[in-house]
């Protein structure tokens, strides 16, 4: 199973994210028998982008259309982030540099529920790398590249 960052449920949410062959490849890999992950916290920060770029109403009734395409439409696997073992490796991960917490939260619900963590995060992906070698971590170009 993969986890995707927040990154790419933004466009759900109306963000656009400029990278390349990511519309395509989304697409198909929302339409294949297995879904993909996302964290529970990636809802959180995902309202937390909206209320930040966009005034309050809009930003609200962007993260409203968003939550609804994410959680109704079964496409994807979400993994709540309360939970001991996930707790324990996004403060380790945390601890060795990675000052956003979500992005730890996120790559510690990666590391229990999932073989590979789909990041645009290069920092993240460094540090995931050095204490979790055998853990899978790709930007989405090396992810469509593979798969």
């Amino acid at each position: 199973m993969i986890l995707l960052d927040t990154t790419y449920i933004l466009p759900l949410y109306g963000i656009d994210i400029k990278i390349p062959g990511f519309e395509s490849g989304f697409e198909e890999i929302l339409s294949s028998s297995e879904k993909p992950g996302i964290s529970s916290i990636s809802v959180l920060e995902a309202k937390g982008k909206l209320t930040k770029f966009f005034n309050t109403k809009e930003g609200l009734k962007r993260y409203k259309s968003g939550f609804i395409a994410i959680t109704e439409s079964l496409r994807f696997k979400i993994f709540d982030f309360v939970d001991r073992e996930i707790d324990k490796n996004s403060t380790k991960i945390f601890l060795y540099g990675h000052r956003d917490i979500f992005d730890c939260i996120i790559a510690a619900t990666a590391l229990k529920h999932a073989d590979l963590l789909v990041t645009e995060d290069i920092p993240l992906k460094k540090i995931m790398n050095k204490l979790f070698p055998d853990f899978k971590v790709l930007e989405w170009s090396e992810f469509a590249g593979e798969y």
